[in-house]
């Protein structure tokens, strides 16, 4: 029979950590969980699969093209959290991190330069729906 000198908790609770989905659905995680980009991206698909399939396809869409990345909210700043930045090692229990879905927006401008009657020239800028609008009607755009 071992003997102590003290007594032992019969349960062992580890801290929670909430993980913000991209659709903005809270999850509790453990804390053991969320220690690294690699150990977190690995609990992804059980935590997915607690949203709505609607939900949670858009977000494996992104995630399969790594078009995500996550950040800690303290409240009052976002500290993005990269593969191999030193912020795994600061998260702590009650931790809140956050996953973001990065999207990039392609514009197109078209730019032309004329030259005013008095002698300068002048740079117009047409963005893509102008133009492509314009050319379907047959028009064309003039300054």
């Amino acid at each position: 029979m071992l003997e102590t000198g003290g007594s032992l908790p019969l349960t062992v609770t580890s801290g929670h950590v909430t993980l913000v989905d991209a659709t903005g659905r809270q999850h509790d995680m453990l804390l053991d969980q969320c220690s690294s980009f690699d150990r977190l991206v690995t609990f992804l698909p059980g935590v997915l699969d607690q949203c709505r399939p609607n939900e949670a396809e858009v977000q494996r869409w992104y995630i399969n093209r790594q078009r995500y990345n996550f950040a800690i909210d303290d409240g009052i700043n976002m500290t993005q959290l990269r593969r191999q930045s030193d912020g795994w090692s600061t998260i702590q229990p009650g931790t809140k991190i956050v996953m973001r879905i990065v999207t990039t927006e392609v514009v197109r401008k078209f730019s032309a330069r004329y030259r005013c009657c008095c002698g300068t020239r002048n740079d117009v800028k047409v963005d893509e729906a102008t133009l492509l609008n314009a050319l379907a009607r047959g028009r064309i755009i003039t300054w």
